[in-house]
């Protein structure tokens, strides 16, 4: 394998739900192990679709285990990422998206791309979602 591989973090709320994680899944299944170094982050342990992952691609968990975890997982993923040391982060879904983007604050020099990922229409953010002001605010931005 190349030793100039990118290296990429996909950041999913978890393994389980719809089109979102599917689509996920489907892109690290299929990119060129030759020429990318993939980490598959997920925030929840529920991994109901892990088994459709390849087992080339390792799956970290950040553990959540409740909905005060919040501050707490912001700093896990940090570390992930610290660790990992991506030339890119890609998020999908709500939740994973504010959370990297916190994460990304904590960094004074970040040095990644950070690719987040409305999976829905931003217009109507705000009608379903508890950070629905927050995000339609952050979407503008990014």
């Amino acid at each position: 394998m190349s030793t100039n591989r990118k290296r990429i973090i996909f950041l999913l709320p978890a393994l389980y739900g719809g089109g979102a994680e599917r689509v996920m899944i489907n892109i690290v299944n299929n990119l060129d192990k030759k020429f990318y170094d993939i980490r598959l982050v997920v925030i929840s342990e529920v991994n109901l679709y892990k088994d459709e992952v390849t087992s080339e691609i390792p799956i970290v968990s950040l553990g959540k285990k409740s909905k005060w975890d919040y501050i707490k997982l912001v700093f896990r993923l940090r570390k992930v990422i610290v660790d990992f040391s991506p030339d890119s982060v890609i998020s999908f879904l709500d939740y994973a998206n504010l959370m990297v983007i916190f994460s990304s604050l904590t960094f004074l020099k970040r040095r990644y791309k950070l690719i987040i990922s409305i999976r829905n229409n931003p217009l109507i953010i705000h009608s379903y979602s508890k950070f629905g002001t927050l995000e339609k605010f952050l979407a503008k931005i990014f």
